[in-house]
């Protein structure tokens, strides 16, 4: 053995072990090569020392046993035995080659491993990406949605998915809509001051706002009642779209519209005090819906109350095809309560109906199934008939109207005015399609980013990289494959060993 003194021991290198230890703790076996021993691989091992040999203390006799114990394990050596030099220079040849080219492979393996973990990684994020994009897109409005599947990609480019430069288009388009509707022209106002009205201001983004002459009803507008916390006043509560009909049932209603609208009695009492006229809504009874074939009488379910109407029969059928009024009217989000309270109280079971005609069939209609009819409007002629059958064609508003602006006086000192554009439905869909197409935008755009990277890591530059890893790779994994056939075939020719000596 190489290392080894003139009798065979191998010297340690640890300065505690000497010569006289290893004699102690090993029992050399002699390896003897005779015509008996064939060509081949054999194994030399180290003996431990017997029971015998070891006293009570877990020591050798005469030397240090413990620190020995585990290096007499791990010392067994390799031995081949072999006659034909020039084989054994060729195995050794070929163990160095297929080291050299072991050496070769295993970074290129490595930098393929990390180059499809990176391309892996970009697919899953491109996934990722596109999933979010397509929530996002599908979060929108239907409406608004159907637009930007029209600019959808090819199949091959995205499928159902727009890009995001056509996302950011339209979102432009629909941003500058809202703004447009939620402004107010100026020449709705300056035309509002040619025709001898004066608002009250309004809401922001009211097409048309409501007319108040707060002088006409300093009581009711005066700071102390202000200071009571009111839900606000009848005029300023609700809205209606059509400008006729404003027109004609704030001149029907046009003595109630100041009244402040209050929670509690206290309230209303302070407002008295204040001889301010008032309605508390803890006082009001609920509208309460006959069910069908008779029984209890019920609210509003939340299903109706998400239609924003009041469940009244239908007229459909009914000649004169008249509207109710009370569901004309249009609330605040917050106020949708005073529909079935105090409205409805105001307005009670008035029907609209678009020209006398109408009006005239749907008033023999209840004359031949003998029910007395409530207060029926008129919109064409500004009339008004009440359930006495009384028809004054002296008491319209046109006629009222053209008296006031005959005097000096306003059109009208109070006129309920038009929902607020950010309130109307359409509106609000479209805020939502904004506010739903901006964060459309932004997971395109991270759609968009994936892919790019996703594309660079699949160019010329890395693909060509690649290709040629993969190619080398494949080579010295086919030459080390080839090696391990011609050994494995070697082996076979080799005669079948006999049981060595140790």
């Amino acid at each position: 053995l190489e290392g080894a003194d003139a009798l065979g021991w191998v010297e340690a290198g640890d300065a505690e072990w000497s010569a006289e230890g290893n004699r102690q703790a090993f029992a050399a076996l002699a390896v003897e090569a005779d015509s008996e021993c064939a060509d081949g691989r054999y194994a030399l091992e180290f003996a431990l020392p017997t029971s015998d040999e070891v006293d009570e203390s877990g020591a050798v006799a005469g030397g240090a046993w413990g620190p020995l114990r585990a290096a007499a394990r791990l010392l067994v050596c390799g031995l081949e035995l072999s006659t034909d030099a020039a084989r054994l220079a060729a195995e050794r040849e070929a163990r160095e080659r297929r080291g050299r080219l072991e050496e070769e492979v295993e970074p290129l393996r490595n930098e393929l491993a990390e180059m499809e973990a990176k391309l892996d990684g970009l697919k899953e994020a491109l996934s990722r990406a596109e999933s979010r994009a397509r929530s996002a897109v599908e979060s929108v409005p239907a409406l608004y949605r159907a637009q930007l599947e029209e600019r959808a990609l090819p199949e091959k480019e995205g499928g159902d998915l727009p890009s995001a430069a056509e996302c950011s288009e339209l979102l432009g388009r629909w941003r500058k809509d809202l703004e447009q509707r939620l402004d107010t022209p100026a020449s709705q106002k300056d035309g509002a001051a040619e025709a001898g009205t004066s608002s009250g201001g309004g809401l922001p983004g009211q097409r048309r706002p409501a007319v108040v002459h707060r002088h006409c009803a300093k009581r009711e507008f005066c700071p102390q009642v202000d200071q009571l916390g009111p839900r606000g006043r009848v005029v300023d509560l609700g809205f209606l779209e059509d400008d006729r009909t404003a027109e004609v049932l704030s001149w029907i209603m046009q003595r109630k519209l100041p009244t402040v609208v209050v929670e509690t009695e206290e309230q209303s009492r302070a407002c008295y005090q204040l001889q301010a006229k008032a309605v508390a809504l803890s006082k009001q009874v609920p509208y309460m819906r006959q069910q069908v074939g008779g029984g209890a009488k019920r609210p509003r379910t939340d299903e109706e109350r998400a239609r924003k109407q009041l469940p009244m029969p239908s007229m459909a059928t009914v000649p004169g095809q008249p509207k109710w009024a009370i569901n004309e009217f249009q609330f605040l989000e917050c106020n949708e309560d005073l529909r079935d309270t105090c409205f409805y109280r105001l307005i009670s079971n008035c029907l609209l109906f678009e020209n006398r005609e109408s009006m005239e069939l749907y008033r023999t209609h209840m004359a031949e199934r003998r029910q007395v009819h409530g207060l029926l409007v008129c919109l064409e002629e500004g009339l008004k008939v009440t359930s006495d059958g009384i028809i004054d064609p002296r008491d319209t508003v046109d006629l009222f109207i053209e008296g006031n602006l005959k005097h000096g006086r306003p059109r009208l000192n109070f006129v309920f005015g038009s929902l607020p554009a950010g309130e109307s439905e359409d509106c609000k869909q479209l805020a939502q399609a904004c506010k739903l197409g901006a964060r459309a935008l932004e997971a395109l755009g991270s759609r968009a980013e994936a892919k790019q990277a996703l594309e660079a890591q699949q160019g010329a530059g890395a693909g060509g990289r690649r290709q040629e890893l993969e190619s080398r790779v494949k080579e010295l994994e086919a030459e080390l494959h080839g090696m391990d056939q011609e050994a494995r075939q070697k082996q076979g020719r080799v005669p079948k060993k006999k049981k060595a000596r140790r």
